[in-house]
């Protein structure tokens, strides 16, 4: 059977799965609705006419009244978003930025729950100008150079917007998953062998981020580092960085990133030991890692997961990095 690796190392199953995460994330948009809902707008119940209050600029407003696109169609007004929230989505599309920019730009962090209408309190109103003036900056901006301007081309780019957030999604979901497997498989073997309390569940493994184990180790899955083994004294003794990234051209950033992480626990404890956990350890990573001091051991992701022999030499070493003594090894 042919290999169905490609030359950028990642698999046709793996292409699959980040094209099911598309679509799902597309469904899950409602994107029909969301145009549906633009579409039933009453323009005339919002004043336009103070362009300058919220960074409109005349040729671009021109240029709409002249496509005959309603005003509130295109451009955002603070009084619209303040009553309809989740219209910012839609906006924020038109203009091309992503939530986190817009946050940034607006001096707020509160974009993704005003666009998912999970908001408990409504849009302030210094907040609801601030989201105004820079959405329809860079509409203002991108209209002007549009050959052919019709609400379609506004759908669509609110759709590219959507996707370009969805492939950023799409690079944290490996890391994900990543850490979720991990930890799993580190808590469930510890309760197999009677060193956790109480014999957590799948549920409680999931929701929970720290556990206290027999011995008064503790384990604490955050990130910075994803895994932090304490003693029974709050002593950092270990950290694992765990990177599920497949890309391969990302090795090195995420080996990078890693790299700041034990530098910080080392500064904390000169003796903490490091661990790198990754999917994909390149050549030029793997020689990096040789000399790097900072590193104290190296495994492979995706060989832990799912090779035995290589599983079991990740948790024999765990069990030392615990002071346990390792009762039985997995079925």
């Amino acid at each position: 059977m042919a290999d169905s690796r490609e030359k950028d190392g990642r698999t046709l199953e793996e292409y699959g799965l980040r094209s099911l995460f598309f679509y799902k994330h597309l469904e899950a948009g409602r994107f029909d609705d969301l145009f549906a809902q633009v579409t039933g707008l009453d323009c005339s119940q919002y004043d336009f006419g103070d362009l300058e209050s919220i960074s409109i600029s005349l040729p671009a407003i021109e240029l709409v009244e002249a496509r005959g696109i309603p005003l509130c169609h295109v451009f955002c007004h603070p009084d619209l978003i303040k009553e309809q929230p989740t219209l910012i989505r839609y906006y924020r599309g038109i203009a091309a930025i992503s939530q986190k920019g817009l946050n940034r730009l607006a001096h707020t962090s509160r974009v993704a729950a005003w666009e998912a209408g999970i908001a408990k309190r409504a849009i302030p109103d210094d907040a609801a100008k601030r989201l105004a003036r820079n959405i329809n900056t860079l509409i203002s901006a991108a209209v002007v150079e549009v050959e052919s301007l019709e609400m379609q081309t506004l759908q669509y780019q609110v759709l590219a917007t959507a996707g370009a957030q969805i492939d950023g999604s799409w690079r944290q979901e490996p890391g994900k998953v990543a850490s979720e497997a991990v930890k799993a498989l580190m808590i469930l073997e510890l309760s197999a062998n009677g060193f956790v309390g109480g014999a957590p569940s799948k549920d409680e493994i999931a929701s929970t981020s720290r556990f206290k184990l027999t011995n008064d180790y503790t384990v604490t899955f955050s990130s910075e580092p994803d895994v932090s083994i304490a003693d029974s004294a709050g002593k950092e003794v270990a950290v694992i960085e765990i990177k599920g990234g497949i890309d391969p051209a990302g090795a090195l950033e995420r080996y990078g990133a890693a790299k700041k992480s034990f530098e910080d626990a080392l500064n904390r404890n000169p003796s903490v030991i490091t661990v790198y956990l990754a999917a994909v350890i390149t050549p030029t990573v793997k020689q990096r890692i040789e000399t790097d001091r900072t590193v104290r051991e190296t495994y492979n992701l995706s060989d832990v997961l799912s090779l035995d022999a290589e599983k079991e030499k990740f948790l024999n070493q765990m069990y030392w990095w615990l002071h346990l003594q390792r009762r039985s090894s997995s079925p």
